[in-house]
């Protein structure tokens, strides 16, 4: 049986039993119970016992007590959520050895009593999110070795105990994001090794271990984005060598070890906007034949040496908009033979080099424009037959080589506004060339 399938239960039984609807919900003839409504301050009861879904949503219930579902031991999936929740007897959940579902999200728990799940040896899903949470112990999550996803996100976690998650060996998603985490104790993922999805954005933190991730062999997305983090030690992503998304994202990383993105040839998506980033060097990205978009923007990069994104070769989409470039070198984009989208504006470049679009044939569109540039040389476009959109505009353009566009039959939008555009012979041709395209 799947989670979703418990979620949808479209096998359950047509016909309740053996017990009338509680006030305040509504029970279906499918074996789902639903109330809601701020009259509802305990637990409703009693609940009917075929019921297998339970819903209790924007009421006013403050405790659940011991036992609270005892004659719905059939029940299957639980949500309470986003009620005044702020207590669990250590026994709240007793006898419901059969349910796969737990969600006690948007609440206002601020504490856990110890083993209060351990009743629940086939649950898959608990979702914790949203609440008040200061901490958790391993206790929390003892017997629960079914377990399948945690969601801890949007609580006030500022740490984790050693062994937090050592007992959810079947887990593949945990998402402890949008908490007050500072930094992870030694090895806290490691007894995960079916751990597909780890989400720690929006956290405060500043370091990681060189082997934060090891042993997450099946880690498919890793999201780090939003946290202080500063600089990557070198073989931390040696582990998750499966990785399809890696966000890293509104951080403080200055520069990126050389080395650090080699051996994760499934990605295709990776982050690094919104960083302080002063240097790419070559050799920081290995080959990533699936990765289609790059976005390297609003970071601190003065210059592109060449060859620096030539493992890219699949590479669509290259976002170096809002950087400090100044100047690329000729071999900046060697090898990205697969370039349709390049963002260059808002940078500080003066000039370009004639060989920097060479064998883009792929290149569609070209933003080059709030840059510095006064002059382009005459030959530019003459690798880029494809280029269908390219922005000029508000640069210190004066004048243009004569014929520079006429190896682009596909140009349909061409931005030259808010340059300082001279008026005499020199850009007689562009004004007809302007005319006649």
């Amino acid at each position: 049986m799947t989670l979703r399938s418990v979620l949808l239960l479209s096998f359950l039984p047509s016909v309740l039993a053996g017990g009338g609807c509680p006030l305040g919900c509504s029970c279906s003839r499918t074996a789902q119970v639903e109330c809601s409504g701020a009259e509802v301050t305990e637990m409703p009861t009693p609940l009917p016992a075929k019921a297998m879904s339970l819903q209790v949503t924007n009421t006013h219930l403050a405790a659940l007590g011991p036992a609270a579902f005892s004659n719905a031991s059939q029940l299957l999936a639980l949500r309470i959520e986003k009620n005044l929740l702020e207590r669990l007897s250590p026994r709240a959940f007793q006898g419901l050895a059969a349910l796969r579902y737990l969600s006690l999200a948007s609440n206002r728990l601020q504490e856990l009593p110890p083993d209060v799940f351990r009743p629940l040896a086939r649950l898959e899903a608990l979702l914790l999110s949203g609440n008040q949470l200061r901490r958790i112990q391993p206790a929390h999550f003892a017997g629960l070795s079914a377990l399948k996803e945690l969601q801890l996100h949007g609580n006030r976690l500022q740490g984790l105990p050693p062994g937090a998650f050592d007992q959810l060996p079947s887990l593949a998603r945990l998402n402890l994001a949008r908490n007050q985490l500072v930094r992870l104790p030694p090895r806290l993922f490691t007894p995960l090794a079916r751990l597909q999805v780890l989400r720690l954005y929006e956290n405060q933190l500043s370091e990681l271990a060189p082997r934060a991730f090891g042993g997450l062999a099946e880690l498919q997305e890793l999201a780090l984005y939003q946290n202080r983090l500063r600089q990557l030690p070198v073989g931390l992503f040696a582990g998750p060598r499966r990785l399809q998304k890696l966000l890293l994202s509104g951080n403080l990383l200055e520069t990126l070890p050389e080395g650090l993105l080699l051996g994760l040839p499934e990605v295709s998506r990776l982050s690094l906007f919104g960083n302080a980033l002063r240097e790419l060097r070559p050799g920081t990205f290995g080959p990533m034949p699936l990765l289609r978009e790059l976005r390297l923007a609003d970071n601190q990069l003065a210059s592109l040496p060449g060859h620096a994104l030539a493992n890219l070769t699949t590479l669509q989409v290259l976002v170096l908009s809002r950087n400090r470039l100044v100047s690329l070198a000729p071999a900046a984009f060697a090898g990205l033979e697969a370039l349709e989208e390049l963002h260059l504006h808002s940078n500080r470049l003066v000039t370009l080099d004639e060989a920097l679009l060479r064998d883009q044939t792929s290149l569609r569109n070209l933003s080059l424009h709030s840059n510095r540039l006064a002059a382009l040389p005459a030959r530019l476009f003459q690798g880029t037959p494809g280029l269908r959109a390219l922005q000029l505009q508000n640069n210190s353009l004066e004048e243009l080589p004569v014929g520079i566009f006429d190896g682009l039959p596909e140009l349909r939008d061409l931005q030259l506004h808010d340059n300082p555009w001279r008026c005499d012979a020199a850009t007689r041709w562009l004004r007809r060339w302007l005319q006649e395209n």
